[in-house]
């Protein structure tokens, strides 16, 4: 069972709730081994332990309805079983146990659609859901009939809705070969993606609209003459293929930092790639690095097997910040406002700059919804703080409504108000506003320039003989809107040189808009 001990899952928190309000600061955990306990980061070197032994490994850590949950290895109460274990932080270190008997180890956790989901380490691939305390219901089965040792070693929750999962499949009969397989889940069912002959997925990680994944095995399974980490990418989920290569020594970890996705060897090697072919050395750790997370801001941690963990800005050589914890750090949380929101999202520093700007908060679920189609009312709610510095200063109206289809009892009836006062909307031509129509890309740019410019009389209108974008001609009636916006750096459109004026606009793409247009940033 030492392997269980030794499996590297980076695992990523936010802890919304205990560190509100939305967009503070949120603290750093850290996951062990030998003993599992859970610690937080004080500064400088000095982690508290917040947790008591909680069992041989904490292996994952995740927030769920603003508490942390640790998935544990224990041994049971025979003193040789292994069981896994899922415990909860209720604050002045009270930790209480929600699942157990969750095979023989809870490997890795995720939160998908605003629910709890875990892999565990069995004979069968189990993929466990958390319904209440202590009852979890198993949605994935993998080999049920199969003679054979399983473990879920990865999940990653996608900018494409889905939940992409890693099996580990050590056949008992020695004439098989052992195999990895990614595959994603929708909710309701899980389709097979890929078969990796012979080795390990260990971790996932996205740069930019490309998910990777790390993994370990026999260059060649027939022979297997050398052993052989290979980097695999893939940018549409379905279609995997291998980007890098490094003989001998496991890749644990990857994570996306400042632009680089950076690779954690078990000889210590810190390496980066852009995700081509090729990657550059950056730092050589005295110990295997096994877990890293990226904070968002300014530092990539990693951990090693030794128990240690060092930090680094992306110049300097990386720094420790810790003593020798405990065995080794299994695992990180990953620190961001909205679960949904990973720092490697492509995203992730807009969004993050509205929410520091005070221009966008979450949903009661605590989630960000970066694919969302974002309302005319919304924007005027994002236009109104933004031009007023936070939801605070935005006046309340007086007199009666502007619009027959807003009333004065509307959640967003001030916004929409001021915004028509700064004459950033004017409504449709029938005399409503349509609070709750999509909004599409070009009324996004004519709200922003109109914001820009103090209003629709004053944004400029330009001769034109060469259109902005292949689909906004010089006679589209928001050309001077989007002509506007493009010149002032807010939109560069899209690779194919269009502008999509007609596609609504996602929650993601505002998030870029507004931070660019009020220079928002975290």
């Amino acid at each position: 069972m030492k392997r269980l001990y030794v499996v590297s899952i980076a695992c990523f928190v936010l802890l919304s709730a205990l560190a509100a309000p939305l967009c503070a600061d949120i603290p750093i955990f850290a996951g062990t081994s030998w003993p599992g306990m859970v610690y937080e980061y004080k500064g400088g070197t000095v982690w508290e332990a917040i947790s008591p032994v909680l069992g041989e490994a904490v292996l994952s850590l995740v927030e769920f309805e603003g508490k942390l949950y640790a998935g544990t290895a224990s041994v049971y109460y025979d003193g040789y079983t292994i069981v896994g274990r899922v415990y909860r932080y209720d604050g002045d270190d009270q930790w209480e146990i929600v699942g157990t008997d969750l095979d023989q180890g809870v490997l890795t956790m995720a939160v998908y659609n605003n629910r709890l989901y875990v892999g565990t380490e069995a004979d069968a691939g189990n993929v466990y859901r958390y319904e209440e305390d202590l009852i979890w219901r198993q949605v994935i089965n993998r080999w049920p009939d199969r003679l054979c040792w399983t473990d879920v070693t990865a999940m990653w929750v996608a900018d494409d809705g889905y939940l992409y999962l890693a099996f580990y499949v050590n056949p008992y009969d020695p004439q098989e070969y052992s195999f990895s397989s990614i595959a994603r889940y929708d909710g309701n069912s899980m389709s097979e993606l890929r078969e990796f002959l012979a080795r390990r997925i260990y971790d996932f990680s996205h740069r930019g609209t490309n998910l990777f994944a790390a993994s370990y095995g026999c260059d060649e399974p027939e022979r297997c003459g050398h052993m052989v980490s290979r980097l695999y990418r893939s940018g549409d989920g379905r279609s995997w293929s291998s980007v890098l290569e490094y003989y001998d020594w496991k890749l644990w970890a990857i994570e996306q930092f400042e632009g680089y996705l950076y690779l954690g060897y078990d000889d210590g090697l810190l390496a980066r790639t852009d995700g081509g072919g090729s990657f550059e050395s950056v730092w050589e750790a005295p110990d295997s690095i096994i877990s890293m997370a990226a904070d968002g801001h300014d530092a990539l941690y990693f951990g090693t097997g030794a128990g240690r963990v060092y930090a680094f800005d992306g110049v300097s050589d990386p720094a420790p910040v810790s003593t020798v914890l405990a065995g080794g750090i299994q695992c990180f949380y990953h620190p961001h406002t909205f679960p949904d929101i990973r720092p490697e999202h492509w995203a992730f520093e807009e969004i993050e700059g509205c929410c520091a700007g005070s221009v966008v908060g979450g949903y009661a679920d605590g989630c960000y919804h970066p694919r969302a189609a974002v309302t005319r009312d919304q924007m005027a709610v994002f236009i109104a703080r933004a031009l007023k510095g936070g939801e605070d200063n935005v006046p309340e109206p007086t007199g009666e409504p502007t619009f027959p289809d807003v009333a004065v009892d509307y959640w967003a009836y001030k916004h929409i108000e001021y915004a028509y006062a700064f004459g950033v909307v004017q409504g449709y031509a029938t005399g409503l506003y349509g609070p709750t129509d999509p909004l599409t890309r070009d009324q996004m740019a004519v709200f922003i320039a109109r914001a820009l410019c103090g209003g629709e009389d004053r944004v400029p209108v330009p001769a034109c003989s060469t259109p902005p974008f292949e689909d906004v001609p010089c006679g589209y009636w928001a050309r001077p809107h989007i002509q506007y916006i493009l010149l002032e750096g807010v939109t560069q459109g899209y690779p194919d040189g269009g502008y999509h004026p007609k596609q609504v606009c996602t929650r993601a793409e505002m998030a870029v808009f507004m931070s660019r247009a009020f220079r928002l940033s975290m």
